[in-house]
């Protein structure tokens, strides 16, 4: 199961409020999670697949804070209307068919925030997305690029741009030969006619999914606005995972900003919240709990 260490001073500062190692270890059992260990400084807990929530502090801290009373209710969210969009190029149907973008605004990012997104954007390219063949996130330093964006079929040679960690521009053939993350994920590319790409008004390439991002939008501890590109082959998998992301961020002070996505069918506006309904019978409750509830 994939697995969280989590600083306990930052833990505080989400949740609102101090707890005991033994308050803080009922309390994360009782969210479903296995408390791997509990120090004065920390603690780290493993997580199931199934709570993909869970990949940051902050998705650990909303769930315990309606456990514990303090924020009860479904969280709601209001993003801000599209100001931009991103438009897919159709020959992208049979080779990487869906997109997602939103915009978080006036976020503050230190060394440990940082840190948080990148490592719940790596979990959740395994959790969601079987190791980015289903499912591919890029995070981008928005302030580097030019709205609107394109999401297009480009061949190997048609496009050169630095890729991150790099330090010389490579064509799309050259990254999947030579660079580390290329060679690792060429696979999901293999045999398809064309490649995916995300590019901004400039045409300067921001992603090359699901392989790597451009060195040209990385993120560092001053970057205030966030640029989201989820991509995949499932389109429900794609919704939740930039739905993840963005109400993470939302939670961390930013505001979501949707961003048109026009398909050649139809247009969307990502992400797209909605709450779901289930109708239980009471006594299978009863049943399954060992309780007697009334009605």
């Amino acid at each position: 199961m994939p697995a969280l260490t989590v600083r306990k001073q930052r833990f505080w500062s989400l949740l609102g409020r101090e707890l005991s190692d033994e308050e803080l270890s009922n309390l994360l059992h009782d969210l479903g999670l296995d408390v791997e260990e509990i120090t004065d400084e920390y603690f780290r807990v493993e997580y199931n697949p199934n709570r993909p929530d869970f990949s940051s502090p902050v998705g650990i801290a909303r769930a315990a804070r309606g456990l514990l009373g303090i924020s009860v209710g479904a969280p709601r969210y209001r993003p801000r209307p599209a100001r931009t969009y991103i438009e897919v190029d159709p020959r992208l149907r049979d080779v990487r068919p869906y997109v997602a973008a939103a915009i978080v605004r006036g976020l503050k990012l230190g060394t440990e925030e940082l840190g948080e997104l990148i490592a719940m954007q790596e979990d959740l390219h395994w959790i969601l997305g079987r190791d980015r063949a289903k499912v591919a996130i890029g995070l981008h330093d928005h302030s580097a690029v030019k709205p609107p964006f394109k999401y297009v079929a480009a061949r190997g040679d048609e496009y050169k741009f630095i890729p991150l960690g790099g330090y010389s521009p490579m064509t799309l053939d050259e990254i999947l030969e030579r660079h580390e993350k290329g060679i690792r994920y060429a696979h999901i590319l293999r045999g398809k006619p064309f490649y995916p790409l995300i590019l901004d008004s400039l045409n300067r390439v921001l992603s090359f999914p699901p392989i790597i991002n451009s060195r040209l939008t990385e993120l560092s501890e001053k970057t205030t606005d966030i640029f989201i590109d989820v991509t995949g082959t499932d389109f429900k998998a794609v919704i939740h995972t930039i739905n993840i992301l963005t109400t993470t961020m939302a939670d961390m002070g930013g505001v979501v900003e949707r961003v048109k996505v026009k398909y050649p069918d139809r247009i969307i506006s990502t992400p797209i919240y909605k709450t779901r309904r289930w109708r239980v019978r009471r006594s299978s409750v009863n049943e399954t709990l060992g309780l007697e509830l009334k009605s």
